[in-house]
């Protein structure tokens, strides 16, 4: 899914030559093979995030009160988030 966006495969062309030796083999084979590295560590980070996240909805289903609780936890995260951008958005004295 990755390889079917544009941006992706101009993000691989753009950083990764940084990081190609010609002197050690074949800069195309080089490229294929950090591009593998990077699709596993994003396929790693994309299933650790899926148990992680089944492991919480378990944990929240198990616990009504706080499934009770979440439309309005959600509310007020939104409204601290919308206050937190108004008030820092237009600061330029990072």
């Amino acid at each position: 899914m990755g390889l079917a966006n544009p941006k992706t495969v101009i993000f691989f062309i753009a950083f990764l030559p940084q990081f190609i030796h010609p002197g050690q083999g074949s800069p195309a084979e080089q490229m294929l093979i950090l591009g593998g590295i990077c699709w596993i560590i994003g396929t790693a980070w994309d299933l650790g995030f899926a148990c992680a996240s089944g492991m919480a909805g378990n944990w929240l289903h198990a616990r009504p009160r706080i499934r009770a609780a979440q439309p309005r936890i959600e509310g007020i995260t939104y409204l601290g988030l919308a206050g937190w951008a108004a008030f820092a958005g237009g600061r330029t004295d990072h």
